[in-house]
């Protein structure tokens, strides 16, 4: 069974579910198309909510949330790998044109439309 990639809106509470390969397919469309991808980004707070428990010990916490700002800071902004990495609204404004009339699914579409949004396992 092919690993499924979801897409979250970050604003807003749209979400839609792909197979791996059909985003992969996507996202090539898109550049064939004309977009110019600007590389997605890791939200170290969100990283941070999601790894760190209240119930950590205080410099456990301290020594997690900087593991996880050095990772947030290596990230390489690919679109494949599904880590929460969030695409930008000013990536989405570009993206959505070149997907409108490429076949989309319409969920897809509508995350799109909401701007910035996560890409999720």
């Amino acid at each position: 069974m092919e690993k499924r990639i979801i897409l979250h809106s970050v604003d807003g509470d749209r979400s839609c579910s792909l197979p791996a390969g059909e985003w992969e397919r996507l996202i090539g469309l898109a550049r064939e198309r004309g977009w110019s991808p600007e590389g997605t980004r890791l939200d170290y707070r969100f990283e941070c909510f999601m790894k760190i428990d209240d119930d950590d010990e205080p410099d456990d916490a301290f020594f997690e949330a900087i593991c996880i700002q050095q990772y947030c800071l290596g990230w390489d902004g690919n679109y494949l790998d599904p880590m929460n990495q969030v695409v930008s609204a000013d990536d989405v404004y570009d993206l959505l044109p070149a997907l409108m009339d490429a076949g989309a699914p319409p969920d897809l579409l509508c995350v799109l439309r909401d701007g910035a949004f996560r890409i999720c396992a």
